[in-house]
């Protein structure tokens, strides 16, 4: 049974309430990148380093994950992303997923942005090229040849 916050699937494929008392709500299982413009601003409560602190040993180390080397290949377009297990095709947990999503950011690899609950995630490509030129590409060229 797939479960999406208080909602459990039903036998019909439909959502059902947990809570009778509340009206359930539709769980879309795949949400496909949205324009930049459309998230908004980047939280405040997911600060990522700004470009001056932004350090190559502490980018290549957390590069290092073949996980995060996908998830940056998703990010590649410079869409934002929603953070969803669904939208990377992973095979990782939710946690998982979360705990690289921070490591990306706090790295300054990615950008978080939030719109009333959900998350997206894009990539910092003008802030890293400013930083490291051709760091990105070369990476992005490299990861190519995981699957």
């Amino acid at each position: 049974m797939r479960t999406c916050g208080p909602w459990h699937s039903a036998p019909t494929g439909r959502p059902v309430a947990a809570n009778s008392r509340t009206k359930p709500r539709a769980c879309s299982l795949r949400r496909s990148a949205l324009p930049n413009s459309e998230w908004g601003e980047v939280s405040p409560a997911f600060p990522g380093p700004d470009i001056e602190q932004i350090e190559l040993v502490t980018v290549l180390k957390v590069l290092a994950d073949p996980v995060r080397l996908r998830i940056l290949r998703v990010l590649a377009d410079d869409l934002f992303h929603p953070c969803t297990v669904a939208e990377y095709g992973l095979g990782v947990h939710k946690s998982t997923l979360s705990h690289h999503f921070k490591a990306l950011r706090e790295a300054g690899i990615t950008a978080t942005r939030v719109r009333g609950r959900e998350h997206a995630v894009a990539l910092r490509r003008s802030d890293l090229d400013t930083r490291f030129p051709g760091l990105l590409e070369g990476v992005l060229c490299a990861a190519a040849d995981l699957d």
